[in-house]
């Protein structure tokens, strides 16, 4: 199935109600809770954008980050409360579409109003 966006963090309750007001908006969003959850998910479905915690139960979303750029070039937006100049650093040397980390909290009408523009910029782009 061909999803707008999937959020991946291990926070099940706020990955949940993000995806559950990205779909009010009329985004086809869905929610995993982990690294290996997020690569089950593109074994049978698409995603247009990612919305990737750093922090993971099971992992790093800098590394889930790095192997995602091996096969896709989906835009990744790193969610997360830290802040630190040295994880923004990380973030872009992983070279991602979209050079954008959103930092917690970040109300859900922003995250809609960025999600919308970055894919508005990568339909321009193609």
């Amino acid at each position: 199935m061909k999803y707008n966006c999937l959020i991946v963090d291990d926070e099940k309750l706020l990955a949940d109600s993000t995806a559950e007001y990205f779909n009010l908006f009329g985004l086809n969003a869905v929610a995993v809770y982990g690294a290996e959850s997020c690569r089950d998910f593109f074994k049978t479905n698409t995603a247009e954008l990612i919305l990737l915690d750093i922090n993971l139960g099971d992992g790093s979303g800098f590394g889930l980050c790095k192997e995602l750029r091996k096969t896709t070039d989906i835009p990744i937006l790193f969610i997360s409360a830290r802040t630190s100049d040295d994880d923004k650093i990380v973030a872009l040397n992983i070279k991602l579409s979209f050079k954008r980390n959103l930092s917690r909290p970040e109300t859900f009408i922003f995250q809609i109003i960025r999600y919308r523009q970055n894919l508005a910029l990568s339909l321009r782009v193609i």
